[in-house]
């Protein structure tokens, strides 16, 4: 190897650790400036020391409607790993792949679903490889039915959050409009009330099959582990909201916690209250804000108490 060769290999190794070392030092710079509530989701996969028995999963209707300290209160340990967006499509995976190989298996599996959980609403798991380990990273960069620029592009927040780069040199960045100093295991409330007009929702209540399968698939696994589930549905503003296929969806979850005997806590049916009526408890007409949560939350915590001492679950 000439001299000349031996230079340029040495400038291009320089120019390759300096840009390395640059791109990490602004990498982590960008990360340490996010509040993220997805972090506090994949972050609780690694607490061994107190595990919680008791998981609820669901999209944001149950991170933000749930608080873990109000089933605390009844003697509850449980976790919220609802995150939005999150449907049984996503569950399979993330419970399969991530959840079992770095958590406890639970003893409840609380279940918040909803008559528009079976269509897709923009949220993949590749969304989520920031907070992905380091080897299982790697195998699903090299898994050919993910979305791998979807991946990488997520991995890296410098990347991930490079439209909001310049605001982040005189702020700190958080995920609008959760109140992150008011998270506790999962649970991140929002405040204040939004758009409360009638909405006909016409895009998100359609089934999925795949969707449908997914869900099953997943009962009949929790119940081969000797999981018990209980289903609940956390309140919607019912003046806000209007679908032809609201009436069909809510059957459909009825009748698969009727035939496989899971318990279901349905305040949208039979267990709406005047709460279902009340501006001031919503955001918008499927999420409840922190005041209503607030209120909420001790509720479902009685109810839940209720139907886990009739299972003689200890």
């Amino acid at each position: 190897m000439t001299d000349r060769a031996k230079k340029i290999i040495f400038e291009i190794l320089i120019f390759s650790g300096l840009f390395a070392l640059i791109f990490c030092g602004l990498n982590a710079w960008v990360d340490g400036k996010i509040d993220s509530h997805y972090e506090l989701f994949y972050r609780e996969l690694s607490n061994k020391k107190d595990p919680s028995p008791i998981i609820l999963l669901g999209a944001s209707k149950a991170s933000e409607g749930v608080n873990p300290k109000a089933l605390e209160a009844e003697g509850l340990n449980a976790f919220n790993f609802g995150t939005d967006n999150s449907d049984p499509y996503f569950y399979t995976k993330w419970y399969n792949e991530l959840f079992k190989t770095h958590y406890p298996r639970p003893k409840i599996i609380i279940y918040c679903v909803d008559w528009v959980m079976f269509e897709n609403k923009g949220r993949w798991i590749e969304h989520d490889s920031q907070y992905f380990p380091l080897g299982y990273y790697w195998r699903q960069v090299f898994n050919p039915k993910l979305n791998r620029k979807l991946l990488i592009s997520n991995r890296y927040p410098l990347f991930k959050y490079r439209g909001f780069f310049f605001k982040l040199i005189r702020n700190r960045y958080s995920y609008y409009p959760w109140l992150m100093d008011k998270a506790y295991k999962g649970y991140v409330p929002v405040d204040g009330t939004g758009e409360l007009r009638k909405t006909f929702v016409d895009t998100i209540d359609h089934i999925r099959p795949e969707y449908m399968e997914c869900l099953l698939k997943l009962l009949d696994q929790w119940k081969s582990e000797g999981i018990s589930v209980i289903f609940a549905q956390t309140p919607d503003y019912i003046p806000g909201r209007e679908s032809e296929h609201l009436e069909r969806n809510q059957k459909i979850l009825h009748d698969i916690a009727d035939s496989r005997g899971i318990p279901y806590l349905d305040y949208n049916g039979g267990l709406a209250s005047p709460l279902n009526y009340e501006k001031k408890y919503f955001r918008d007409w499927t999420h409840l804000n922190l005041e209503g949560s607030n209120v909420f939350s001790p509720i479902f915590a009685k109810d839940l108490r209720k139907i886990i001492d009739k299972m003689k679950w200890q």
